[in-house]
């Protein structure tokens, strides 16, 4: 078994989101240390991907600390759900 910190450093260097979701399903472990890497800078872009954020926050509060970086920009008449991202933000400690 390798060790998590040349885990952490082979996954760091990935900079494709969707090499990181192939990642983070592999296993517990390596979820466990690909999460801070997916959830460091969000885009928002519909009020769906606000719902399924909240969600996901609501599931393991600890998502909420990888949150460095969010851009929420919408449609707001075109955006229900997008009311679940105040609640997401009161726990994003570590937003810049």
């Amino acid at each position: 078994m390798l060790p998590g910190e040349l885990l952490v450093s082979i996954i760091a260097s990935v900079d494709d989101i969707a090499t990181l979701r192939e990642v983070a399903v592999v296993c517990k472990r390596l979820n466990n240390l690909t999460e801070p890497f997916l959830y460091q800078s969000l885009v928002i872009s519909d009020g769906s991907q606000a719902v399924m954020l909240a969600k996901a926050i609501a599931k393991r509060l600890s998502r909420a600390s990888h949150v460095r970086s969010l851009l929420a920009s919408t449609r707001f008449e075109k955006a229900p759900g997008i009311e679940q991202l105040p609640s997401s933000l009161a726990v994003m400690h570590n937003l810049r």
